[in-house]
């Protein structure tokens, strides 16, 4: 997950050939228990493409180590170009991964770095994203990573 992680954040720095992803701009990210959730979208070189790849980024906005787990179920809900995204690792629709599968990926978050955990969503002329991370705070005291629900700030992507 690190390397893929690093991956994302090159992506994100630098675009996948020749484009930069979109980014939720805010002057003052909702800080929650020391993290921050935006969302980024990445345009499809393929202007028939139905799914493009989107990314909820968590970031350490506080001066402590924060530990996140990253293997999560990403539900959706929507229609007509807006879209809702909770991001979980405490809730699954099925085949819930073991406690061993979640440790692997408990990420530590230093000052200042962020975690990415990528998904995939449908496309159209625009779509508005919303969403949160939440990972309840008895299971997550219980695996040692954040718990707590933090909100991203609205994205409202325009397809060019």
């Amino acid at each position: 997950m690190k390397r893929l992680t690093l991956f994302l954040a090159v992506v994100l720095s630098f675009g996948a050939f020749g484009w930069v992803a979109v980014r939720s701009q805010e002057s003052k990210p909702t800080v929650v228990g020391g993290l921050s959730a935006s969302f980024a979208v990445f345009p499809s070189t393929n202007p028939s493409a139905k799914l493009i790849s989107a990314a909820l980024i968590l970031t350490n906005e506080s001066n402590e180590n924060i530990r996140v787990c990253t293997l999560c179920m990403v539900w959706k809900s929507g229609s007509n170009g807006k879209l809702d995204v909770s991001v979980t690792p405490n809730s699954w629709k099925s085949d819930s991964p073991t406690e061993d599968q979640l440790a692997q990926h408990v990420e530590t978050l230093y000052p200042g770095t962020s975690a990415i955990i990528p998904f995939m969503m449908e496309t159209g002329p625009t779509i508005e994203l919303t969403g949160n991370y939440v990972s309840g705070e008895e299971v997550a005291r219980k695996r040692g990573f954040w718990g707590g629900s933090v909100t991203a700030k609205r994205l409202t992507y325009h397809l060019k």
